[in-house]
């Protein structure tokens, strides 16, 4: 994803940043549920009763990997379990604004390069034991640790070194960072940055989580087809979580979760099939939330490889783009046109706010000035799958429309439930997406740095000019220098990088009329249920 959550999914770093996968495989559901689409099925504790359950359905499955670790997350259920028993020093809204979590201020010197966070009194971990600074310093030292499996690594350690993490008391924490970090608060709202117990083991974590949120496991074993958590009683938000416990499934397959949530054996759907919309529209029992644009439907090109290593193909590949054609027909309308960088131009940060069209004829012209034609038409091979909302539909559009200037896509359809972990990451041309971030947080993440440090970098894009003004950006104060900044990265990635990024698609989630206190994140690796509550 997912978020989402990244790939580099056969190294250490394991990524899978946007494990975002939809609608196919079905992962059935048990100890409660019945196999979906097989008829009747029931579960152990009706949505109805004041003392049951919110039962909440997933779309991807974390299948082996499932963990309640921040620090490496396989996919959008992990992070939803992540998030349920974890806080973070700052939350974000939808539009990237920060808010005080565990912090309950902070500020920072006049160069942003002495960052000082002031911490919540009163706060325990599931355990009982009191959260302090010595548990931030933990967290993030955790997190820098090249040892480890931290999924933050290839950003953090760009700004920040374990040596610039200090407890000043029990309930102040200091980091000093590299160089000027204007953008600091938002930089550290990432999903890998809630905050765990100071000395808890890697398998506590895993299995336990170690944390500060409103919920905390019920018996979490990896290879579960539901997993519970309750409410934390000692949690220091007073009245939340309004639910008593959470259950979690997973399905992937459009029409199954449909009936779930239609006949109210789920209350929530975490992210709805698009194309299945208009169905549930017209259901008065189910309430539909949608984000602005959140996620982007991607095709990768691995720029140092034929025939992708030369500009002038891949910039004939952008042009056959229908963008939107494809938001009409791949996302059903519920989505924007995106311009081949991570930041769409509905973003105040977007580098232009108008993307031009198909343009077959300039396609033409770059073929072949880089030797392809009539007689010697340009061949690629794409992988993809129905691995997000529109991600198979997006392939299938791009296939045609390639096919208008010469170019012959043979188009390799993998299984949503192990795209990412067994065809992604060994594929030149393949079907990718991300989850909606900031510029200062996307451009280093997505397009930054060479493996092993940086697995996300899926393109194989490493440009000395693009790190530099990417570094420029979050080193200045002034916001809106900074952002000149990262608009003349984002030019250079639509220009010449190599992710072809023609969609990105509004998460709508569904929920039942009598359910109440949830919105959908335009980040697929964030989520609140804290405010959940189904009468």
């Amino acid at each position: 994803m997912t978020s989402p959550s990244t790939p580099n999914l056969g190294g250490q770093h394991q990524r899978r940043r946007r494990r975002l996968i939809s609608a196919t495989a079905v992962l059935l559901a048990s100890g409660g549920f019945a196999a979906f689409g097989a008829g009747a099925f029931s579960t152990t504790a009706s949505a109805s009763s004041a003392t049951a359950c919110v039962n909440i359905a997933g779309i991807e499955s974390s299948g082996s990997k499932i963990n309640l670790d921040p620090e490496n997350q396989p996919s959008s259920q992990s992070s939803m379990y992540v998030d349920v028993t974890h806080d973070r020093l700052l939350d974000k809204n939808n539009s990237f604004q920060v808010s005080p979590q565990l912090a309950t201020s902070y500020s920072s010197n006049k160069t942003a390069t002495v960052w000082t966070f002031k911490l919540r009194h009163g706060v325990k971990f599931q355990d009982g034991k009191p959260f302090t600074a010595a548990d931030v310093v933990y967290t993030y030292k955790r997190l820098l640790d090249p040892k480890g499996n931290s999924e933050a690594l290839s950003s953090f350690s760009s700004f920040l070194s374990p040596g610039g993490i200090k407890a000043v008391n029990p309930y102040e924490v200091r980091f000093t960072t590299k160089a000027p970090v204007a953008q600091f608060p938002v930089l550290i709202t990432t999903k890998d940055t809630w905050i765990v117990e100071n000395g808890a083991t890697n398998a506590q974590i895993a299995s336990q989580g170690m944390g500060t949120g409103p919920f905390e496991p019920v018996n979490f074993a990896p290879g579960a087809t539901t997993y519970q958590f309750k409410r934390n009683p000692n949690y220091w938000q007073s009245g939340l979580p309004k639910a008593p416990c959470l259950d979690f499934s997973i399905v992937q397959e459009a029409a199954s979760a449909n009936a779930a949530i239609e006949t109210g054996q789920v209350d929530l759907v975490q992210s709805t099939d698009l194309s299945t919309l208009n169905t549930l529209k017209t259901n008065s029992s189910i309430k539909l939330l949608a984000t602005p644009p959140s996620t982007s439907v991607t095709l990768a090109m691995q720029i140092n490889k034929a025939p992708f290593n030369d500009n002038r193909v891949r910039q004939a590949l952008k042009d056959v783009v229908n963008r939107k054609q494809m938001v009409a027909v791949a996302l059903f309308g519920y989505g924007a046109v995106g311009d081949d960088n991570p930041v769409p131009p509905t973003s105040p940060q977007a580098w232009r706010k108008v993307v031009p069209g198909q343009n077959i004829a300039a396609a033409k012209r770059l073929l072949k000035a880089a030797g392809y034609g009539p007689n010697h038409p340009l061949s690629v091979t794409l992988y993809s799958g129905s691995y997000i909302t529109g991600s198979l539909s997006v392939a299938e559009l791009y296939k045609q429309m390639a096919a208008q200037a010469g170019i012959n896509v043979n188009l390799i359809t993998t299984p949503a439930a192990t795209y990412f972990a067994t065809t992604w990451p060994k594929q030149v041309f393949r079907g990718s997406a991300w989850s909606l971030r900031p510029a200062e947080v996307s451009l280093p993440l997505e397009f930054e740095g060479a493996p092993p440090l940086n697995g996300d970098n899926e393109t194989n894009w490493h440009n000395s000019q693009y790190n530099a003004l990417v570094a420029k950006g979050a080193a200045t104060l002034s916001t809106a220098k900074s952002n000149s900044y990262y608009k003349q990265a984002e030019k250079m990635l639509t220009l010449n990088g190599g992710a072809i990024i023609p969609v990105f698609f509004d998460t709508v989630a569904a929920i039942r009329s009598n359910c109440s206190g949830y919105a959908p994140s335009v980040d697929f690796g964030q989520y609140d249920f804290s405010s959940l509550s189904c009468s």
